[in-house]
């Protein structure tokens, strides 16, 4: 299993393959996907823009199959709300290997969907709340970005 460099943890531990220090038994994914859309219509010869709310995706996930399936399928199949999500993207040679530039943390997980492609797994996490953090690589080392939270719930930025 090639080190991506993404990796996930849930709250409610469901153990992972990462034997990489710092993130051990953590779920190693291969790619993550959010996608946030806002409405904006622009009204004919009037000059003025209706905003509307930003809209939030599922957080779509994919991994190699690994010992975390088992309990990815219970947690799907019972709908069990996880807790806290981490997702850390991290750099994976250098200096500076496997220290997070990207990070995500979601409020009340829960696994949506989950498919099995006989090797490949692909799953979407809904959340009432994220928060997401940017760092700043510049070459020798991590600088922390300031991060943002939304909450879903109350569709505000804290």
């Amino acid at each position: 299993m090639d080190d991506s460099g993404i990796y996930l943890k849930f709250e409610k531990q469901i153990p992972g393959n990462v034997d990489v220090e710092g993130y051990e038994n953590w779920i190693m994914l291969s790619s993550c996907n959010l996608s946030i859309n806002r409405g904006i219509a622009n009204e004919t010869g009037q000059g003025k823009r209706d905003v509307g709310v930003p809209r939030f995706s599922a957080m779509m996930c994919t991994k190699e199959s690994d010992k975390a399936d088992a309990g990815m399928y219970k947690a799907h199949l019972l709908g069990t709300v996880l807790g806290k999500a981490e997702i850390h993207q991290c750099q994976t040679s250098g200096d500076s290997a496997h220290k997070p530039y990207k990070i995500f943390e979601l409020s009340d997980t829960i696994i949506a969907d989950y498919n099995d492609n006989m090797g490949m797994d692909s799953f979407s996490l809904v959340f009432t709340a994220i928060k997401i953090q940017v760092n700043e690589f510049d070459g020798t080392q991590i600088i922390d970005g300031e991060p943002v939270t939304f909450n879903l719930a109350s569709g505000k930025v804290e």
